[in-house]
Protein backbone atom coordinates (compact mmCIF):
# COMPACT_ATOMS: atom_id res chain seq x y z
CA UNK A 1 0.00 0.00 0.00
CA UNK A 2 1.36 3.37 -0.96
CA UNK A 3 -0.06 6.80 -0.35
CA UNK A 4 -2.42 7.85 2.37
CA UNK A 5 -5.53 6.06 1.27
CA UNK A 6 -7.08 3.77 -1.31
CA UNK A 7 -10.57 2.38 -1.88
CA UNK A 8 -11.03 -1.08 -0.35
CA UNK A 9 -13.66 -3.07 -2.24
CA UNK A 10 -15.15 -6.53 -2.08
CA UNK A 11 -15.80 -8.75 -5.06
CA UNK A 12 -17.39 -12.17 -5.37
CA UNK A 13 -15.57 -14.61 -7.58
CA UNK A 14 -17.17 -15.02 -11.01
CA UNK A 15 -18.69 -11.56 -10.62
CA UNK A 16 -17.78 -8.12 -11.93
CA UNK A 17 -19.67 -6.17 -9.29
CA UNK A 18 -17.41 -3.97 -7.17
CA UNK A 19 -18.78 -3.22 -3.72
CA UNK A 20 -17.21 -0.52 -1.47
CA UNK A 21 -16.80 -1.99 1.97
CA UNK A 22 -14.57 -0.49 4.61
CA UNK A 23 -11.85 2.03 5.27
CA UNK A 24 -9.03 1.57 7.72
CA UNK A 25 -5.63 3.05 8.53
CA UNK A 26 -2.98 2.04 5.98
CA UNK A 27 -0.93 0.40 8.71
CA UNK A 28 -3.59 -2.30 9.12
CA UNK A 29 -4.64 -2.91 5.50
CA UNK A 30 -1.96 -5.47 4.92
CA UNK A 31 -2.96 -7.42 8.04
CA UNK A 32 -6.56 -7.86 6.86
CA UNK A 33 -5.56 -8.76 3.31
CA UNK A 34 -3.08 -11.32 4.64
CA UNK A 35 -5.98 -13.16 6.24
CA UNK A 36 -8.22 -12.91 3.16
CA UNK A 37 -5.58 -14.21 0.79
CA UNK A 38 -3.48 -16.42 3.07
CA UNK A 39 -6.14 -17.71 5.53
CA UNK A 40 -3.86 -16.84 8.42
CA UNK A 41 -6.01 -16.09 11.47
CA UNK A 42 -3.10 -15.09 13.68
CA UNK A 43 -2.45 -12.00 11.59
CA UNK A 44 -5.93 -10.72 12.43
CA UNK A 45 -6.61 -11.79 15.99
CA UNK A 46 -3.20 -10.69 17.28
CA UNK A 47 -4.30 -7.07 16.94
CA UNK A 48 -6.72 -5.48 19.35
CA UNK A 49 -9.92 -3.70 18.34
CA UNK A 50 -8.36 -0.44 19.36
CA UNK A 51 -5.73 -0.90 16.70
CA UNK A 52 -8.24 -0.69 13.87
CA UNK A 53 -10.07 2.50 13.10
CA UNK A 54 -13.15 2.06 10.92
CA UNK A 55 -13.66 5.11 8.75
CA UNK A 56 -14.27 6.12 5.15
CA UNK A 57 -11.01 5.45 3.34
CA UNK A 58 -10.36 4.74 -0.30
CA UNK A 59 -8.47 1.67 -1.38
CA UNK A 60 -8.45 -0.07 -4.75
CA UNK A 61 -7.59 -3.54 -3.50
CA UNK A 62 -10.17 -6.30 -4.10
CA UNK A 63 -11.08 -8.90 -1.52
CA UNK A 64 -12.27 -12.20 -2.97
CA UNK A 65 -15.07 -13.82 -1.00
CA UNK A 66 -15.27 -17.55 -1.69
CA UNK A 67 -16.93 -20.62 -0.25
CA UNK A 68 -13.69 -21.33 1.59
CA UNK A 69 -13.37 -17.99 3.38
CA UNK A 70 -16.89 -16.51 3.55
CA UNK A 71 -17.46 -17.70 7.13
CA UNK A 72 -14.24 -16.11 8.41
CA UNK A 73 -14.79 -12.89 6.46
CA UNK A 74 -18.22 -12.71 8.06
CA UNK A 75 -16.72 -13.34 11.49
CA UNK A 76 -14.28 -10.46 11.04
CA UNK A 77 -17.05 -8.19 9.79
CA UNK A 78 -19.17 -9.01 12.82
CA UNK A 79 -16.28 -8.61 15.28
CA UNK A 80 -15.32 -5.16 14.03
CA UNK A 81 -18.83 -3.98 13.16
CA UNK A 82 -18.15 -3.77 9.42
CA UNK A 83 -21.79 -3.42 8.42
CA UNK A 84 -21.37 -3.33 4.66
CA UNK A 85 -19.05 -6.34 4.67
CA UNK A 86 -21.50 -8.24 6.83
CA UNK A 87 -24.35 -7.46 4.43
CA UNK A 88 -22.26 -8.61 1.51
CA UNK A 89 -21.37 -11.88 3.22
CA UNK A 90 -25.07 -12.48 3.95
CA UNK A 91 -25.84 -11.95 0.28
CA UNK A 92 -22.99 -14.22 -0.82
CA UNK A 93 -23.96 -17.04 1.55
CA UNK A 94 -27.62 -16.79 0.53
CA UNK A 95 -26.80 -16.90 -3.17
CA UNK A 96 -24.34 -19.79 -2.81
CA UNK A 97 -26.04 -21.72 -0.03
CA UNK A 98 -26.71 -24.92 -2.04
CA UNK A 99 -22.99 -25.16 -2.84
CA UNK A 100 -21.99 -24.21 0.70
CA UNK A 101 -23.99 -27.15 2.09
CA UNK A 102 -21.55 -29.60 0.52
CA UNK A 103 -18.52 -28.02 2.19
CA UNK A 104 -17.21 -28.16 5.73
CA UNK A 105 -17.60 -24.38 5.99
CA UNK A 106 -21.37 -24.77 6.29
CA UNK A 107 -21.01 -26.30 9.75
CA UNK A 108 -18.96 -23.27 10.84
CA UNK A 109 -21.74 -20.78 10.11
CA UNK A 110 -22.82 -18.79 13.17
CA UNK A 111 -26.41 -19.19 14.31
CA UNK A 112 -27.43 -15.67 13.24
CA UNK A 113 -26.28 -16.11 9.65
CA UNK A 114 -27.85 -19.55 9.33
CA UNK A 115 -31.14 -18.23 10.71
CA UNK A 116 -31.02 -15.34 8.23
CA UNK A 117 -30.60 -17.70 5.29
CA UNK A 118 -33.33 -20.13 6.42
CA UNK A 119 -35.82 -17.28 6.88
CA UNK A 120 -35.21 -15.73 3.46
CA UNK A 121 -37.65 -15.87 0.54
CA UNK A 122 -34.65 -15.39 -1.74
CA UNK A 123 -33.19 -18.81 -0.94
CA UNK A 124 -33.23 -20.83 -4.17
CA UNK A 125 -32.55 -24.38 -5.37
CA UNK A 126 -33.05 -26.12 -2.01
CA UNK A 127 -36.04 -28.19 -0.96
CA UNK A 128 -37.41 -27.80 2.55
CA UNK A 129 -36.36 -31.37 3.31
CA UNK A 130 -32.78 -30.59 2.27
CA UNK A 131 -32.81 -27.51 4.49
CA UNK A 132 -34.17 -29.55 7.40
CA UNK A 133 -31.51 -32.24 7.07
CA UNK A 134 -28.74 -29.65 6.77
CA UNK A 135 -29.97 -27.81 9.85
CA UNK A 136 -30.01 -31.06 11.81
CA UNK A 137 -26.37 -31.64 10.84
CA UNK A 138 -25.47 -28.15 12.04
CA UNK A 139 -27.30 -28.63 15.36
CA UNK A 140 -25.73 -32.00 16.11
CA UNK A 141 -22.15 -30.84 15.57
CA UNK A 142 -21.96 -29.42 19.10
CA UNK A 143 -24.30 -30.09 22.02
CA UNK A 144 -24.79 -26.37 22.95
CA UNK A 145 -26.21 -25.77 19.48
CA UNK A 146 -29.30 -27.80 20.36
CA UNK A 147 -30.50 -24.75 22.29
CA UNK A 148 -31.13 -23.17 18.87
CA UNK A 149 -33.21 -26.08 17.53
CA UNK A 150 -36.65 -24.54 17.99
CA UNK A 151 -35.59 -21.12 16.68
CA UNK A 152 -34.09 -22.60 13.52
CA UNK A 153 -36.96 -25.02 12.91
CA UNK A 154 -39.39 -22.08 12.87
CA UNK A 155 -37.74 -21.09 9.60
CA UNK A 156 -38.24 -24.48 7.94
CA UNK A 157 -41.44 -24.55 5.89
CA UNK A 158 -42.78 -27.92 6.98
CA UNK A 159 -46.25 -27.41 5.39
CA UNK A 160 -44.53 -27.44 1.99
CA UNK A 161 -43.12 -30.93 2.54
CA UNK A 162 -45.03 -34.00 1.41
CA UNK A 163 -46.77 -36.16 4.04
CA UNK A 164 -44.26 -38.92 3.28
CA UNK A 165 -41.32 -36.59 3.96
CA UNK A 166 -42.83 -35.49 7.27
CA UNK A 167 -43.43 -39.06 8.39
CA UNK A 168 -40.22 -40.67 7.14
CA UNK A 169 -37.65 -37.95 7.80
CA UNK A 170 -38.99 -35.30 10.19
CA UNK A 171 -41.07 -37.14 12.79
CA UNK A 172 -38.25 -39.65 13.25
CA UNK A 173 -35.93 -36.94 14.64
CA UNK A 174 -35.96 -37.02 18.43
CA UNK A 175 -36.19 -33.29 19.23
CA UNK A 176 -39.04 -32.87 16.73
CA UNK A 177 -41.09 -35.17 18.99
CA UNK A 178 -39.96 -33.81 22.37
CA UNK A 179 -39.60 -30.04 21.96
CA UNK A 180 -43.00 -28.32 22.35
CA UNK A 181 -42.30 -25.72 19.68
CA UNK A 182 -41.22 -28.36 17.19
CA UNK A 183 -44.25 -30.53 17.98
CA UNK A 184 -46.51 -27.55 17.26
CA UNK A 185 -44.73 -26.95 13.96
CA UNK A 186 -45.52 -30.52 12.92
CA UNK A 187 -49.15 -30.12 13.99
CA UNK A 188 -49.37 -26.94 11.93
CA UNK A 189 -48.03 -28.76 8.88
CA UNK A 190 -50.39 -31.69 9.39
CA UNK A 191 -53.46 -29.45 9.78
CA UNK A 192 -52.50 -27.48 6.70
CA UNK A 193 -52.18 -30.58 4.55
CA UNK A 194 -55.40 -32.15 5.84
CA UNK A 195 -57.47 -29.13 4.76
CA UNK A 196 -56.56 -28.50 1.12
CA UNK A 197 -59.59 -26.30 0.37
CA UNK A 198 -58.76 -23.98 3.26
CA UNK A 199 -55.09 -23.54 2.39
CA UNK A 200 -55.55 -20.18 0.61
CA UNK A 201 -56.85 -18.63 3.86
CA UNK A 202 -54.32 -20.44 6.07
CA UNK A 203 -51.28 -18.79 4.52
CA UNK A 204 -48.34 -17.78 6.69
CA UNK A 205 -44.59 -17.30 6.32
CA UNK A 206 -44.13 -21.07 6.58
CA UNK A 207 -46.66 -21.89 3.86
CA UNK A 208 -45.44 -19.31 1.37
CA UNK A 209 -43.34 -20.34 -1.58
CA UNK A 210 -39.71 -19.19 -1.38
CA UNK A 211 -39.75 -16.46 -3.99
CA UNK A 212 -39.00 -12.75 -4.01
CA UNK A 213 -40.57 -12.05 -7.40
CA UNK A 214 -44.09 -11.91 -8.80
CA UNK A 215 -45.10 -12.94 -12.30
CA UNK A 216 -47.72 -12.05 -14.86
CA UNK A 217 -49.78 -15.03 -16.04
CA UNK A 218 -52.25 -15.57 -18.87
CA UNK A 219 -54.84 -18.32 -19.00
CA UNK A 220 -57.15 -19.65 -21.70
CA UNK A 221 -58.86 -17.37 -24.18
CA UNK A 222 -59.54 -17.73 -27.88
CA UNK A 223 -57.05 -18.02 -30.72
CA UNK A 224 -58.90 -15.59 -32.93
CA UNK A 225 -57.83 -16.84 -36.33
CA UNK A 226 -58.78 -20.46 -35.64
CA UNK A 227 -61.54 -19.60 -33.11
CA UNK A 228 -60.09 -22.34 -30.91
CA UNK A 229 -60.40 -22.05 -27.12
CA UNK A 230 -57.10 -22.48 -25.27
CA UNK A 231 -56.36 -24.30 -22.02
CA UNK A 232 -52.80 -23.02 -21.69
CA UNK A 233 -51.41 -21.33 -18.58
CA UNK A 234 -48.34 -19.20 -19.22
CA UNK A 235 -46.03 -17.14 -17.04
CA UNK A 236 -43.92 -14.21 -18.20
CA UNK A 237 -40.25 -14.46 -17.25
CA UNK A 238 -38.93 -10.91 -17.01
CA UNK A 239 -35.28 -11.96 -16.90
CA UNK A 240 -35.53 -14.14 -20.00
CA UNK A 241 -38.07 -11.83 -21.69
CA UNK A 242 -40.21 -14.77 -22.72
CA UNK A 243 -43.45 -16.57 -21.87
CA UNK A 244 -43.05 -19.98 -20.22
CA UNK A 245 -45.69 -22.69 -20.10
CA UNK A 246 -47.05 -24.02 -16.82
CA UNK A 247 -49.42 -26.95 -16.24
CA UNK A 248 -52.43 -26.54 -18.57
CA UNK A 249 -56.02 -26.82 -17.38
CA UNK A 250 -57.92 -30.06 -17.89
CA UNK A 251 -60.33 -28.26 -20.24
CA UNK A 252 -60.07 -25.08 -22.32
CA UNK A 253 -61.64 -21.87 -20.99
CA UNK A 254 -63.00 -18.69 -22.56
CA UNK A 255 -64.85 -15.75 -20.98
CA UNK A 256 -64.02 -17.18 -17.55
CA UNK A 257 -63.24 -15.41 -14.29
CA UNK A 258 -59.80 -15.36 -12.65
CA UNK A 259 -58.87 -14.28 -9.11
CA UNK A 260 -56.14 -14.93 -6.53
CA UNK A 261 -56.48 -15.77 -2.83
CA UNK A 262 -53.36 -16.51 -0.80
CA UNK A 263 -51.27 -16.91 -3.97
CA UNK A 264 -53.62 -19.63 -5.28
CA UNK A 265 -55.13 -18.94 -8.71
CA UNK A 266 -58.85 -19.65 -9.15
CA UNK A 267 -60.47 -20.14 -12.56
CA UNK A 268 -64.24 -19.94 -12.43
CA UNK A 269 -66.96 -20.67 -14.99
CA UNK A 270 -66.66 -19.52 -18.59
CA UNK A 271 -67.10 -21.84 -21.54
CA UNK A 272 -65.07 -24.49 -23.33
CA UNK A 273 -66.28 -23.70 -26.84
CA UNK A 274 -66.31 -20.49 -28.83
CA UNK A 275 -69.87 -19.22 -28.48
CA UNK A 276 -70.81 -15.54 -28.43
CA UNK A 277 -74.28 -16.28 -27.01
CA UNK A 278 -73.06 -17.97 -23.83
CA UNK A 279 -75.12 -21.11 -24.45
CA UNK A 280 -72.21 -23.41 -23.55
CA UNK A 281 -71.46 -21.80 -20.17
CA UNK A 282 -70.04 -24.07 -17.46
CA UNK A 283 -70.16 -24.03 -13.66
CA UNK A 284 -66.85 -25.77 -12.89
CA UNK A 285 -64.14 -24.16 -10.75
CA UNK A 286 -60.44 -25.04 -10.61
CA UNK A 287 -57.57 -23.89 -8.40
CA UNK A 288 -53.90 -23.71 -9.41
CA UNK A 289 -51.12 -24.19 -6.85
CA UNK A 290 -47.88 -22.51 -8.07
CA UNK A 291 -45.78 -24.35 -5.48
CA UNK A 292 -46.33 -27.69 -7.19
CA UNK A 293 -47.55 -26.53 -10.63
CA UNK A 294 -50.78 -28.51 -10.14
CA UNK A 295 -54.52 -28.00 -10.58
CA UNK A 296 -57.35 -29.26 -8.38
CA UNK A 297 -61.11 -28.96 -8.79
CA UNK A 298 -63.14 -27.25 -6.06
CA UNK A 299 -66.88 -26.73 -5.58
CA UNK A 300 -68.86 -25.72 -8.66
CA UNK A 301 -70.99 -22.61 -9.00
CA UNK A 302 -74.71 -22.82 -8.29
CA UNK A 303 -75.34 -21.49 -11.81
CA UNK A 304 -73.41 -21.82 -15.03
CA UNK A 305 -71.84 -18.46 -15.90
CA UNK A 306 -69.91 -16.86 -18.71
CA UNK A 307 -69.30 -13.19 -19.58
CA UNK A 308 -69.37 -12.45 -15.83
CA UNK A 309 -67.04 -10.72 -13.36
CA UNK A 310 -65.05 -12.44 -10.61
CA UNK A 311 -63.35 -10.64 -7.72
CA UNK A 312 -61.46 -11.75 -4.61
CA UNK A 313 -62.47 -9.69 -1.58
CA UNK A 314 -61.34 -10.30 2.02
CA UNK A 315 -60.66 -14.00 1.48
CA UNK A 316 -63.81 -14.76 -0.55
CA UNK A 317 -64.62 -15.00 -4.26
CA UNK A 318 -67.59 -13.15 -5.77
CA UNK A 319 -69.05 -14.15 -9.14
CA UNK A 320 -71.26 -11.34 -10.42
CA UNK A 321 -73.86 -11.57 -13.17
CA UNK A 322 -73.03 -13.06 -16.56
CA UNK A 323 -75.17 -15.19 -18.83
CA UNK A 324 -75.90 -18.79 -19.75
CA UNK A 325 -78.32 -20.71 -21.96
CA UNK A 326 -81.24 -19.40 -19.86
CA UNK A 327 -80.32 -15.76 -20.45
CA UNK A 328 -78.71 -12.87 -18.57
CA UNK A 329 -78.09 -13.17 -14.83
CA UNK A 330 -78.61 -10.65 -12.02
CA UNK A 331 -77.42 -13.11 -9.35
CA UNK A 332 -74.23 -12.92 -7.29
CA UNK A 333 -72.50 -15.93 -5.71
CA UNK A 334 -69.86 -15.99 -2.98
CA UNK A 335 -67.27 -18.76 -2.54
CA UNK A 336 -66.02 -19.52 0.97
CA UNK A 337 -62.70 -21.46 0.90
CA UNK A 338 -63.23 -22.50 4.53
CA UNK A 339 -66.29 -24.55 3.63
CA UNK A 340 -65.66 -25.07 -0.10
CA UNK A 341 -69.17 -23.78 -0.88
CA UNK A 342 -70.80 -21.21 -3.14
CA UNK A 343 -73.62 -19.21 -1.54
CA UNK A 344 -76.04 -16.76 -3.14
CA UNK A 345 -75.82 -13.21 -1.83
CA UNK A 346 -77.99 -10.20 -2.69
CA UNK A 347 -78.52 -10.05 -6.42
CA UNK A 348 -78.21 -6.95 -8.59
CA UNK A 349 -81.27 -4.91 -9.42
CA UNK A 350 -80.71 -5.64 -13.12
CA UNK A 351 -78.88 -8.37 -15.06
CA UNK A 352 -75.33 -7.61 -16.18
CA UNK A 353 -73.06 -9.50 -18.53
CA UNK A 354 -69.89 -8.56 -20.35
CA UNK A 355 -69.22 -6.00 -17.62
CA UNK A 356 -66.01 -4.88 -15.92
CA UNK A 357 -65.25 -4.92 -12.22
CA UNK A 358 -62.59 -4.25 -9.63
CA UNK A 359 -62.00 -4.03 -5.88
CA UNK A 360 -60.90 -0.81 -4.22
CA UNK A 361 -60.87 0.12 -0.55
CA UNK A 362 -62.78 -2.99 0.54
CA UNK A 363 -65.53 -2.35 -2.02
CA UNK A 364 -66.24 -4.16 -5.29
CA UNK A 365 -67.30 -2.01 -8.23
CA UNK A 366 -69.12 -3.29 -11.32
CA UNK A 367 -69.39 -1.13 -14.42
CA UNK A 368 -70.59 -1.39 -18.00
CA UNK A 369 -72.65 -4.05 -19.75
CA UNK A 370 -75.87 -2.88 -21.38
CA UNK A 371 -76.90 -1.19 -18.14
CA UNK A 372 -74.61 1.82 -18.17
CA UNK A 373 -74.35 2.41 -14.45
CA UNK A 374 -71.78 1.80 -11.75
CA UNK A 375 -72.79 -0.77 -9.17
CA UNK A 376 -71.11 -0.67 -5.76
CA UNK A 377 -71.08 -3.58 -3.33
CA UNK A 378 -69.96 -2.58 0.15
CA UNK A 379 -68.20 -5.31 2.09
CA UNK A 380 -68.85 -4.36 5.70
CA UNK A 381 -70.46 -7.70 6.52
CA UNK A 382 -68.91 -9.90 3.79
CA UNK A 383 -66.34 -11.63 6.04
CA UNK A 384 -68.97 -12.76 8.54
CA UNK A 385 -70.52 -16.03 7.45
CA UNK A 386 -72.49 -16.74 10.60
CA UNK A 387 -75.56 -16.38 8.43
CA UNK A 388 -75.72 -15.25 4.81
CA UNK A 389 -73.89 -12.01 4.07
CA UNK A 390 -76.09 -9.61 2.14
CA UNK A 391 -74.16 -6.77 0.49
CA UNK A 392 -75.84 -3.42 0.16
CA UNK A 393 -76.14 -2.13 -3.37
CA UNK A 394 -76.01 1.35 -4.82
CA UNK A 395 -76.21 2.56 -8.40
CA UNK A 396 -74.17 5.55 -9.51
CA UNK A 397 -75.02 7.22 -12.78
Amino acid sequence: FKGKSRQLTILARQSVKVFPVLRIFNIWKKRILIFIYMDSKKHIYSYSRASIYISRYECHERIWVTLDNCVEVGRIANTYNLTEVDKYVNSFVLKNFPALLSTGEFLKLPFERLAFVLSSNSLKHCTELELFKATCRWLRLEEPRMDFAAKLMKNIRFPLMTPQELINYVQTVDFMRTDNTCVNLLLEASNYQMMPYMQPVMQSDRTAIRSDTTHLVTLGGVLRQQLVVSKELRMYDEKAHEWKSLAPMDAPRYQHGIAVIGNFLYVVGGQSNYDTKGKTAVDTVFRFDPRYNKWMQVASLNEKRTFFHLSALKGYLYAVGGRNAAGELPTVECYNPRTNEWTYVAKMSEPHYGHAGTVYGGVMYISGSYHLALTEFTSDNFPSFEGQPVPSQQLHN
